[in-house]
């Protein structure tokens, strides 16, 4: 499990130092995907955090994982859209 999470945390550009939590996505076809959100460590000159975001895609015989990495002012301005979308849609 160590190693996952080095590796994981290369495709991050930093190391994990902990997972916030998880949300699941409603399944598509035989599809399941899963957005899981970490706290990074980044590795630039002098200690750096930002957020990683892990998108996951599983399907029988398929695995896809997609890092990205916000920083704490575009992870400011995600938070943003995402409850002017929940406004909007009138939840």
């Amino acid at each position: 499990m160590r190693f996952l999470n080095r590796l994981k945390g290369r495709m991050f550009g930093g190391k994990i130092l902990q997972t916030i939590g998880m949300v699941k996505a409603k399944s598509i076809g035989p599809a399941n995907c899963e957005l899981k959100v970490h706290i990074i460590e980044e590795k630039k000159p002098g200690p750096s955090r930002s957020i990683g975001l892990e998108l996951v895609a599983k399907s029988f015989l398929s695995y896809q994982m997609i890092p990205l990495t916000l920083s704490p002012q575009e992870t400011r301005k995600l938070i943003f859209l995402l409850e002017e979308a929940l406004n909007r849609s009138g939840f």
